[in-house]
């Protein structure tokens, strides 16, 4: 009867420890995907924060601007896969214009090209292939009226030198007040 106190007892600390572990893991793998959950930075009130791995999204995610305001929205990607070329539109009301279009940091000796029309701007840009985090654009706008507009990223692709790549876009909001 001992022995099976101790067997069991046994059992029970390796349970305990393989939780322990596993907590432990669950809270390392939420500090890498959002770091700042446990010093408090996580939330902010005024920018509006969203990534996601294997996305292309806008930094600010929202922004809230006053009438007659330049205003800079950088086209942000994250690949786990190497990305050589990408096209995409990216559509917005009237409320806002679009000045200037500069190329990011994500691809080395790129060549963009951009079109931009009244509501939507075409970007097109191919470089040596890089993967990883950075920015494809950065765009300075200007609020013309008060509302709110969409910025949504249409019809995205992505390539590497053999296939096409699958990201998610996650779009984002502008509010002219």
């Amino acid at each position: 009867m001992r022995k099976d106190k101790k067997k069991k007892k046994k059992e029970l600390l390796i349970l305990l420890l393989v939780l322990i572990l596993v907590f432990i893991a669950g809270n390392v793998i939420l500090f890498l995907l959002f770091p700042g959950i446990f010093t408090g930075n996580a939330v902010k009130t005024d920018v509006k924060i969203i990534s996601a791995v294997d996305s292309v999204y806008l930094y600010p995610g929202e922004i809230k601007v006053g009438e007659d305001k330049n205003f800079i929205v950088d086209v942000k990607i994250n690949s786990s896969e190497e990305i050589n070329k990408v096209q995409f539109e990216l559509d917005y009301s009237d409320i806002i214009q679009a000045i200037k279009v500069e190329p990011g940091d994500f691809f080395k000796d790129a060549f963009p090209i951009t079109s931009i029309s009244k509501g939507r701007i075409i970007f097109v840009s191919a470089g040596a292939g890089n993967q990883g985090q950075g920015s494809l654009f950065r765009i300075t706008f200007v609020s013309k009226t008060s509302g709110d507009t969409d910025l949504e990223i249409n019809n995205f692709k992505a390539y590497n030198q053999n296939r096409e790549i699958s990201l998610e876009t996650i779009n984002g909001k502008v509010i002219v007040n």
